[in-house]
């Protein structure tokens, strides 16, 4: 994920995880300059995938133009080993673009599923840590 000015950010928390209602809310609180997402690599090809993250984060995932990015990646560091560019940002800038733009659905029954799915989580991960504390003391 990408904040602010290309700065790259990290993950979430799990104390920011549970004390939130929505994934949405939870990304916005703590990182409100976060409005897309970047996706490449082998589940970048997975429509289904991006959809969901779409919508459960609420932005837009952008996918780069080429979407065998290994072989981009190798590209570039050769167009600037051959010297066709002066830097790896140079190359970085024109050899790689946007593609398609993955939107979050508008549809507000798809918003209302992923909230119930996150509230379930929280609750079965503060059932995951109460049953944790549980058993560690049966084995103390």
């Amino acid at each position: 994920m990408r904040g602010g000015e290309g700065k790259v950010v990290g993950r979430t928390s799990k104390k920011q995880i549970q004390t939130h209602s929505s994934p949405q809310y939870t990304l916005r609180q703590v990182y409100p300059l976060i409005d897309t997402l970047l996706a490449c690599g082998g589940l970048a090809k997975n429509p289904l995938f991006l959809q969901q993250h779409a919508d459960i984060i609420g932005c837009p995932i952008i996918l780069p133009r080429e979407n065998e990015s290994v072989l981009l990646g190798a590209a570039i560091l050769g167009a600037v080993a051959a010297k066709r560019y002066s830097s790896l940002i140079e190359a970085m800038k024109a050899l790689n673009a946007a593609g398609q733009v993955i939107h979050p659905s508008e549809d507000p029954k798809v918003k209302k599923y992923h909230d119930a799915k996150y509230h379930i989580f929280r609750e079965l991960y503060q059932q995951q840590v109460s049953q944790r504390s549980l058993m560690a003391q049966a084995l103390a």
